[in-house]
């Protein structure tokens, strides 16, 4: 019993550094370029990856993305519209062995969007928008099942109007890329913290249900509704705290 006992640890701890040094035999550029394909698909938007690209097998197959960058608008006052710290992907053995992103679980660590109405008077996130729609019309886009915000952070200004949300800390689970959605988080709003949770149908459904429920220690809301024919239809219930 002790010779096996034995046995196990030794073949455990030989697994184990072959996981830990098996990154250094990979081509790290090709899952980068990977990657940065990936979002492109599903997007539309072309990416930057400034920093590095690591891998890891211990204890699970990870992917790791350091800083992410979505270009802005050419009239927008930043240069990016999206800056992420690091980006992080759950893949399996078999795909990262194979030279593919087989996703299944992404992080989102750090990230800062800056959304403005430009000097000419449009909306800095439409080029982002126009891209992403272009992409519905596809059906053959494969998503994550599940993303991970951690300390997210939103600006929006507007000739010298400024609205931030702060520490969004987000769980969100994917269907397939036209739905069901749900996400579960919080974020903090001029210094209050507020908890939500939403669910979106199928938005290929006719009757596309959305619920949106939002929480804070002085007041509480929800929406309750239908997308249709790309309409919102639905009741807004609001609750303000004693």
């Amino acid at each position: 019993m002790k010779k096996i006992l034995l046995i196990l640890i030794a073949l455990g701890v030989v697994v184990s550094l072959v996981l830990v040094s098996l990154p250094l035999f990979l081509d790290v550029e090709r899952y980068k370029n990977q990657f940065i394909d990936s979002i492109f698909e599903m997007t539309g938007i072309k990416v930057e990856v400034t920093g590095q690209v690591e891998l890891s097998f211990f204890p699970v197959p990870k992917v790791r993305v350091h800083g992410v960058n979505v270009p802005n608008s050419v009239n927008a006052s930043s240069s990016n519209l999206l800056t992420v710290q690091t980006i992080e992907a759950k893949s399996s053995f078999q795909g990262i062995l194979a030279g593919s992103l087989d996703i299944d679980t992404v992080k989102v660590i750090n990230p800062v969007m800056e959304l403005e109405r430009t000097s000419d008077g449009n909306a800095s996130w439409h080029m982002f928008l126009r891209s992403f729609n272009a992409n519905m019309a596809s059906s053959q886009i494969d998503v994550p099942k599940q993303i991970i915000v951690q300390n997210g952070y939103v600006l929006f200004h507007d000739n010298g109007y400024r609205l931030a949300f702060d520490y969004i800390n987000v769980d969100m689970k994917f269907g397939s890329f036209y739905g069901p959605y749900t996400a579960n988080g919080s974020f903090e709003l001029a210094g209050s913290n507020m908890g939500i949770k939403l669910h979106i149908g199928h938005l290929k459904d006719d009757d596309s249900k959305l619920n949106i429920d939002l929480s804070s220690q002085y007041v509480s809301g929800s929406l309750k509704g239908a997308m249709q024919n790309g309409i919102l239809i639905g009741n807004v219930d609001t609750n303000i705290h004693n």
